[in-house]
């Protein structure tokens, strides 16, 4: 076929062994994957490659039981199911990418199962432990200050990690107190902040017109790691689980805003999902805390008549 011929040629003039992988990295990025998406889906692909014996010239040459072999044996090292299925899934895109664009004739990942995976859900924390967060930190230190709005961020507008470190001065309108997010695929949605952040927020740009809100050593924006780190020092302080982490936060407030009555299209907007199936996965939680409660606190009908 003549798109692998033309990448065949490519590989013998040295841009890419695999310049198949190169040709559905662009598509993933025409479709606004996310950066670290797009490494993960590729670390996947090239990892298959790399495990192959005896290697294979291209993707195009790969069998259904090569690929059965291969994720036989990520069973067998004891990765997770979860794991092993996100890469199935990737190998399954890839491949059905390569069939749709012609590289191959059929798609070897087509009888491949997909494992199932039991849907775990997402860990929240209680109200009295966010509260106990926030009271740790030490307002007079202006580090800690800046952590504070940050996790406030986080917290109430139920922001991923990344998104928090990018935020620009510019994507605030204070007057309005709204904030534009650009979040996964590039889709951008508008929050509202509640009236003790916005003053929050305008005391701490006194001295800062524009860039970003929470600014790096380079100029760029501080990175996730960093401010990874930052949320482990306040979570010990204020005897949070290990298991707490930033991301737990965005579970937290969608959580509690579906435990207070908020609509669940509400939470869908707030968290940026593009289903709302996905954001159903909250009411369950809400559905187990409402049995805690039945089952923990007393009631007048629970103690002994007198």
């Amino acid at each position: 076929m003549k798109k692998v011929q033309e990448s065949r040629i490519q590989s013998k003039s040295g841009r890419s062994r695999y310049p198949e992988i190169d040709d559905f990295i662009a598509y993933l990025r025409l479709k606004n994957l996310a950066p670290r998406t797009i490494r993960e889906y590729e670390h996947v692909i090239r990892n298959l490659f790399r495990a192959l014996k005896p290697p294979v010239e291209s993707p195009t040459e790969v069998t259904t039981a090569q690929l059965r072999r291969y994720i036989a044996s990520l069973q067998e090292r004891g990765l997770a199911p979860k794991t092993v299925g996100f890469r199935v899934m990737v190998l399954k895109r890839f491949y059905r990418f390569l069939f749709d664009e012609g590289y191959i004739d059929a798609d070897p990942s087509r009888r491949i199962p997909s494992p199932k995976v039991g849907k775990r859900l997402p860990k929240s924390l209680a109200t009295d432990q966010i509260q106990k967060f926030f009271a740790s930190f030490n307002e007079e230190v202006p580090i800690e200050r800046r952590d504070k709005i940050f996790f406030e961020l986080v917290y109430l507008c139920g922001l991923r990690m990344s998104e928090a470190c990018n935020i620009r001065v510019e994507d605030l309108d204070l007057d309005d107190s709204s904030l534009t997010i650009l979040g996964k695929g590039s889709k951008e949605r508008k929050l509202y902040l509640k009236p003790q952040l916005t003053v929050a927020l305008k005391s701490y740009l006194e001295d800062q017109e524009r860039g970003f809100l929470f600014p790096g050593y380079n100029g760029g924006p501080i990175t996730t790691r960093q401010m990874g780190y930052r949320f482990k020092v306040y979570a010990d302080r204020a005897g949070l689980p290990e298991t707490a982490t930033p991301h737990s936060f965005r579970h937290s407030i969608a959580v509690h805003y579906l435990m207070n009555g908020a609509p669940i299209t509400f939470v869908q907007r707030l968290l940026g999902h593009a289903s709302l199936a996905t954001t159903g996965i909250y009411t369950q939680l809400t559905d187990r805390l409402a049995r805690d409660v039945t089952l923990q606190i007393p009631t007048a009908l629970d103690r002994p008549i007198g």
